[in-house]
């Protein structure tokens, strides 16, 4: 979980020296505890049901818009390599 944080307060190892920074990104890796209070988290359960609503409505207008789609066309390119092992002139690893 990556996160990206504004209006943040760094203090030093020490707990000395403050500095506030506008706006911090953190990689995931470097997390070990996080606290979040109930109101953010409520927000967040909020936006991402929005988000899901919002992509839900997409999707649908694209289902029912007219014109064809075509389909798929089934697997090409590859197969032919795997079931002709031998095929122009390679090996493969077989003897």
């Amino acid at each position: 979980m990556n996160l990206t944080l504004h209006n943040v307060i760094q203090t030093d190892s020490r707990g000395e020296k403050f500095m506030k920074i506008p706006e911090i990104y953190i990689r995931g890796i470097h997390i070990k505890y996080l606290r979040i209070p109930d109101d953010i988290m409520g927000y967040a359960k909020e936006q991402s049901m929005i988000n899901m609503e919002n992509r839900n409505r997409y999707q649908k207008r694209r289902g029912t818009s007219s014109g064809g789609g075509g389909g798929g066309g089934g697997g090409s390119g590859d197969s032919r390599r795997f079931n002709n092992r031998q095929s122009h002139g390679h090996n493969y690893g077989r003897r």
